[in-house]
């Protein structure tokens, strides 16, 4: 989400995705095909926002109890990220039920980590970032004076 936010906050990435989905339907009707539906829109919006399905996963496991309930995805999906889900998905109303069923592909009534992976690879595959920069925490040294001076 860092590089999110440095590439002119999540707003705007999110609105870039949206445009591409836009540009994506208006080809797709011109050449007669589908695009994508369903869950496929969003997980094609987050690929964009999260680079990858680990980074979607934890920002909506908001208790951090390693599930990620309906409520947790509903509420982080329009909080967190700010989306209109409803209005990315397309799906008739409501929405919430048939798409959350869509990433549980394990049928457990909770969503995983590997479920949003699951949900979809291919368009994580394409539309998300291999290179997303894992942190790399380094403990604090600080900085110490020599007490020594050098004369030239």
């Amino acid at each position: 989400l860092g590089q999110c936010l440095a590439q002119g906050g999540l707003k705007a990435t999110v609105d870039r995705a949206m445009a591409q989905l836009r540009k994506m339907d208006a080809d797709a009707r011109l050449q007669g095909t589908l695009s994508l539906k369903g869950a496929a829109r969003l997980v094609f919006v987050l690929a964009q926002v999260c680079g990858v399905p680990r980074m979607a996963y934890l920002a909506l496991d908001s208790n951090r109890s390693g599930r990620v309930s309906m409520c947790e995805f509903d509420s982080g999906l329009r909080l967190r990220f700010g989306l209109d889900y409803e209005a990315i998905t397309a799906m008739e109303k409501p929405v919430l039920r048939p798409l959350f069923k869509e990433f549980d592909v394990r049928k457990k009534g909770f969503l995983a980590e590997e479920d949003f992976g699951q949900c979809c690879p291919e368009i994580w595959a394409n539309y998300g970032r291999e290179d997303w920069p894992v942190p790399i925490l380094t403990p604090f040294v600080p900085e110490t004076r020599s007490t020594e001076h050098s004369l030239p």
